[in-house]
């Protein structure tokens, strides 16, 4: 059954009340139903994706902390966002990177691949290629089939491809000729 916005049954209830006609209880009914119905946020997720979504990023940040306090991996993620960029409060890397390994632990894929960039880039952390390799591996895993599968698929191969050529130079070198010396398919 779909709920009807608080107002709309005030004004049903108010005109039962006041005698109005069967006729026009039902045209009120109907015009209720048109209404478009806007949920309230109710979860500390919902009331921080709201915030953020009207720029209320003070707002959006202590409810993103607090869904993170619940062990929500989503909301982990986005608080690491928002305090690695400096939304809602001082930019604070350390703090963002324990909202992203928090999140990461529990497979949520933008994690994973936030920290992934992080060990290649050593942003916040020390760097290191293969653990964000490992990193990007587990988020290609985790991510839905669609684009940040790809971007990620993208990100972890061509990092795949520098390391192999790093432990191997010679291989990297016969191949590059190979690619420069073979003919042209028609």
């Amino acid at each position: 059954m779909r709920k009807l916005p608080i107002i709309a049954l005030v004004s049903i209830t108010l005109l039962s009340l006041t005698g109005c006609s069967d006729e026009k209880q039902a045209a009120a009914r109907a015009a209720a139903r048109a209404l478009p119905s806007t949920p309230v946020p109710t979860t500390p997720l919902e009331i921080a994706k709201d915030a953020y979504a009207k720029n209320d990023f003070p707002k959006a940040l202590d409810y993103f902390q607090r869904a993170a306090r619940e062990g929500d991996a989503n909301a982990e993620y986005y608080a690491g966002v928002m305090l690695s960029v400096g939304d809602g409060a001082r930019r604070n890397p350390e703090a963002a990177l324990k909202y992203f390994e928090a999140a990461a632990a529990k497979e949520q894929p933008d994690a994973l691949y936030a920290l992934g960039r992080r060990y290649l880039v050593g942003d916040g952390v020390d760097r290191d290629p293969n653990k964000a390799l490992a990193l990007l591996d587990r988020a290609v895993l985790a991510y839905e089939p669609g684009e940040g599968r790809d971007k990620a698929t993208e990100t972890r191969d061509a990092l795949a491809k520098v390391l192999e050529e790093q432990r191997n130079p010679d291989a990297a070198k016969v191949s590059a000729e190979a690619t420069v010396t073979a003919p042209a398919k028609k």
